[in-house]
């Protein structure tokens, strides 16, 4: 048997380990999602503690990212970058090239 991707979480990087260019993977520390769909209107499906500040920095980070590549602004992707440099950040860490 052929495995097409690595077991565990590891897989989840490898469209920028393996893929060419300039990469900036987003990790958010201690958040948690369902897989598969919508359950229902205002469904609790996580433990997480404050899912609504990562909604927002998943909201705003890639915002920012297509902004900047796109050449419209890049006030916000600096701003991103300087905060979650590093891994002193609660919310997540960015690696930008």
């Amino acid at each position: 048997m052929v495995l097409l991707y690595r077991p565990g979480a590891a897989w989840t990087v490898d469209p920028y380990v393996l893929s060419p260019g300039r990469r900036s993977p987003l990790t958010l520390f201690a958040a948690e999602h369902f897989l598969g769909g919508i359950s229902g209107y205002e469904a609790a499906e996580t433990t997480d503690e404050n899912p609504a500040s990562h909604v927002a920095v998943v909201r705003r980070v890639p915002l920012a990212h297509l902004r900047h590549t796109l050449g419209v602004d890049s006030t916000d992707w600096t701003a991103a970058r300087r905060t979650l440099a590093g891994t002193a950040h609660p919310l997540g860490r960015l690696e930008a090239e």
